[in-house]
């Protein structure tokens, strides 16, 4: 009987005693990334015989039969899935404001304004060589800053693009290290602490992945996961200890297409599908400010058209080109603006093609408000949207982490627990001990 106590209390001591170790491994873990607390799980065992007891009725005291981790899977996939809507919000969100920063640093709007209040002020005394050269100059300026503006947006495009390059190219890397992960889980001892690091491992790297795009995880008993890209029915990304290759492509019209291997998938979140967002809306903006600058070059040209110079010839072209791009001034001193009405002697002070010209840049000025009015919207839309994705994320996190978090309060309450049990255990040593040796003075 007193070897059995001593079995027991032995039992229980190292259980006692991996209990302090993984506490003690959880306070020092409790700012890890990606960490997730360890508990012990104590399985009974059967003894081996004692004073009056066969082998299988003997008790044998307990021991710890595996490392657990924390937390659930359903509350890491909604990580997972707030973190991937998250991200998506964000990039797109990142390309709309360059694309609006671009506009509005630009001055293009006031630079309208002003071109087309140069004009009105012709209206007043159409001969003066002040106010033609005024107007001349603003319309250069305008021009300027159409193509400034083009500019400004294929590098902001570009900017994008090589974002979600390198999104992909970093998607692809994560999905080989899952797939390494995958083979190390499939040899690591079950229940073992080198098992529990894993598992982190392949939860962290599905958490990075699931920010540039969207994935659909399924484990085995093993803990080994198959990724697809997109939805359930999405191409595999991550089988066993294969991966595929995620690429991605851009048309003429500005939509980015994704596939894995060959396979196209729509990816709904995540940066990546942020970023296509992103580089079509751009591509809309682009196109939009093509349209109103041929607008522009179209209405200027054909006021000049409809009107005579102070000498009586015919208005020439006050813009060349055909976008945005491409516009420029076309005309070479203020004498060419067409203020006068057909038919008008040289030196006419008719204003009548004045109004022409200035009716004719309404369009365009009201144009440039309307674009920077969207896209300004669409920003405040995107960043209302990207805060509540992030309240969500916050609280998938904290709830996660509830489960899985190392709380430092509930880790001391631990260390005292366990602490105890050790001693208690040595206290039922002592005594089996104790009996042992009035056992063998009474058997003298």
């Amino acid at each position: 009987m007193p070897t059995a106590l001593i079995t027991i209390a032995k039992n229980g001591a190292i259980t006692a005693r991996t209990g302090l170790e993984l506490t003690g491994h959880n306070i020092a873990n409790v700012s890890t990334a990606g960490y997730t607390r360890r508990t012990g799980a104590a399985a009974e065992v059967a003894g081996t015989g004692g004073i009056g007891l066969n082998g299988a009725g003997a008790p044998g005291g307990a021991l710890t039969s595996a490392i657990v981790r924390g937390g659930a899977p359903f509350q890491h996939a909604e990580v997972r899935r707030t973190g991937s809507d998250l991200a998506r919000a964000e990039a797109e969100l990142k390309g709309l404001g360059q694309a609006e920063t671009v506009i509005e640093q630009s001055g293009l709007y006031p630079a309208m304004t002003r071109f087309e209040a140069s004009v009105t002020r012709l209206m007043a005394d159409p001969v003066s060589g002040a106010m033609r050269a005024d107007a001349l100059e603003q319309a250069r300026g305008v021009a300027q800053l159409f193509n400034h503006v083009a500019r400004g947006l294929d590098a902001a495009a570009d900017t994008v693009l090589a974002e979600a390059a390198a999104g992909v190219a970093e998607a692809n890397r994560l999905a080989a290290e899952v797939a390494r992960t995958n083979v190390q889980l499939a040899k690591v001892q079950e229940g073992g602490a080198g098992k529990a690091a894993l598992l982190d491992q392949r939860d962290q790297l599905l958490g990075r992945l699931a920010e540039y795009a969207a994935i659909t995880c399924e484990f085995d008993n093993l803990g080994r996961t198959t990724v697809r890209a997109g939805g359930a029915g999405g191409p595999l990304l991550v089988a066993g200890t294969q991966h595929g290759a995620l690429v991605a492509a851009q048309d003429s019209s500005g939509v980015v297409q994704f596939a894995v291997d060959g396979e196209e998938v729509l990816l709904g979140s995540g940066s990546l599908a942020g970023h296509a967002q992103a580089l079509e809306r751009l591509h809309q903006v682009a196109t939009e400010l093509d349209t109103i600058a041929a607008r522009l070059i179209a209405a200027g040209n054909a006021g000049q058209a409809g009107g005579v110079t102070p000498d009586g010839s015919a208005g020439p072209a006050l813009f060349a080109g055909v976008g945005a791009g491409d516009i420029a001034l076309a005309l070479a001193s203020g004498d060419q603006l067409a203020t006068a009405p057909p038919p008008s002697a040289p030196g006419s002070r008719d204003s009548g093609n004045v109004k022409v010209l200035r009716d004719a840049l309404a369009g365009p000025v009201e144009d440039v408000d309307r674009l920077l009015f969207t896209l300004s919207s669409a920003v405040g839309g995107r960043a209302i949207l990207r805060d509540g994705l992030r309240g969500l994320a916050d609280a998938a996190q904290a709830s996660w982490l509830n489960g899985a978090g190392v709380d430092l309060d509930t880790e001391a309450v631990n260390l005292l627990r366990f602490q105890q049990a050790f001693q208690a255990n040595g206290k039922v040593i002592q005594t089996a001990a104790q009996i042992f040796d009035t056992m063998l003075r009474i058997a003298q």
